[in-house]
Order: structure tokens, then C-alpha cells, then sequence
């Protein structure tokens, strides 16, 4: 018994890579470009917040001193040399504080855009691979229609062939097998009815098919 058609044209193991496909790896492509941009803004966030905490820290730490250094000034000569020395030790502390915060601000958005870019570029990839196998599995499942309706009309060639020999042979009988021969002209007239159809059939799965190549095709632009 044949496979009918509409099924044989379906039937291709690893080839269902649609316009489904391609939509789903367009919209993860896109949302990938949204995560890329949230991964470095998030990280520029979090470094200016960091480096303004640290900032406020460090002025919070020298004006403390600063104080200290006024009331000192008031006493005796060996406590406002100390106070002052405490006053550019925290400055320079602070310097060096603010410094590390800001190249560790810059450190983590620089990773965050290397992770952003490698981010988009798997989804990128992914989605041009989508494009490509979408297209190649249509063509395929078209291609394999195509050869369902030749099969089928060669089918169909031969159940005709058929139905005019039983005619012929109709013609040509005797009352001893007349009743056969009809029996057999009917079989070849269904035989054909039949084949009309599953030609039908084949040219329909193929007309679908086409119609999902355009689709796919139109998908991946």
C-alpha cells in the first residue's frame, strides 16, 4: 500500500526546521540584544554607585581629619603635626581608594560588554542557523513533493494503461468470461478513480509545501 501522499512529504527525518523555528530564534536573538544592553548598564549602575559610596567614604574620612586637624590647632605643635599628617595620609588613602573603585567600575563594564557581545553573537549565530536549516529542510520536503506527484503520475499512467487492456479484453470476450472481465475493467476503472485522487492529494501536499518555502523564505530576510 502507498504512503498517501500529504504523510510521504512529510515524512523526512531531521527536516522540520520551520518559519516557527526562525520566528523563535528571531525573538531569542532580539530579547538577547535587550539582555546585552541590561548586562552593561547594570554593571555601569552598579560601578557609579560603588564609586560614589566610595567617594563619600573617602570625603566623610578626610573632613573627619580636617576636624580633628582644627581643634588641634588650638593645642599644642606635636599634636597639630600629627593631625595634619593624619589629613594627607587620608587624602592619599582616599586617592588611592577612589582609583581602585573607578578601575574596578571600568573592569566589570568591560566584562559585561564582553559577555554582552558573546551573548548576541551565540543568538546571532544561532538565528543564521535557524535561517539555513529552515530553508534546506523546506527545499527538501519540496523536492521530495515533487518526486510524490511524478510517482503518483506515473501511477496513474499505468492504472489507465491498465483500465484500456481490461476494455480491450472486455471487447474480446467470450460469454465464458465476460463476468471476469467485467470485474476486472471495474477494479481498473477504480484502480484509476483512486490514483486520481492520491494524485490530488500529491499535488496538494506539494502546492503546501511551495507555499511554506515562501514563507520560510520570506522568515529569514
Amino acid at each position: 500500500m502507498m504512503i498517501p501522499a500529504a504523510a510521504a512529504c512529510g515524512m523526512l527525518a531531521g527536516c522540520n526546521t520551520g518559519v516557527e523555528d526562525v520566528e523563535s530564534a528571531k525573538t531569542g536573538y532580539q530579547e538577547a540584544q535587550r539582555d546585552a544592553d541590561k548586562m552593561v548598564a547594570d554593571a555601569r549602575q552598579e560601578g557609579d554607585e560603588t564609586l560614589h559610596e566610595t567617594k563619600k567614604i573617602v570625603i566623610d574620612d578626610i573632613n573627619a581629619e580636617k576636624k580633628d586637624l582644627n581643634t588641634a590647632a588650638s593645642e599644642a605643635a606635636e599634636d597639630l603635626t600629627e593631625e595634619r599628617s593624619d589629613v594627607i595620609e587620608a587624602t592619599q588613602q582616599g586617592q588611592k581608594e577612589i582609583a581602585e573603585a573607578e578601575a574596578k567600575r571600568e573592569a566589570d563594564i568591560a566584562e559585561a560588554r564582553g559577555a554582552a557581545v558573546d551573548k548576541v553573537t551565540d543568538a546571532k549565530r544561532e538565528l543564521e542557523e535557524t535561517k539555513q536549516k529552515a530553508i534546506a529542510d523546506t527545499r527538501k520536503k519540496v523536492q521530495k513533493c515533487e518526486a510524490e506527484v511524478t510517482a503518483q503520475e506515473q501511477e496513474l499512467v499505468d492504472a489507465e494503461a491498465e483500465m484500456a487492456a481490461a476494455e480491450i479484453r472486455l471487447k474480446n470476450a467470450t460469454d465464458d468470461n465476460r463476468a471476469d472481465l467485467q470485474e476486472e475493467l471495474d477494479a481498473a476503472k477504480k484502480a484509476v478513480s483512486e490514483q486520481e485522487a492520491d494524485l490530488a492529494e500529491a499535488k496538494q501536499a506539494l502546492n503546501k509545501e511551495q507555499a511554506e518555502l515562501k514563507r520560510v523564505e520570506s522568515s529569514t530576510k
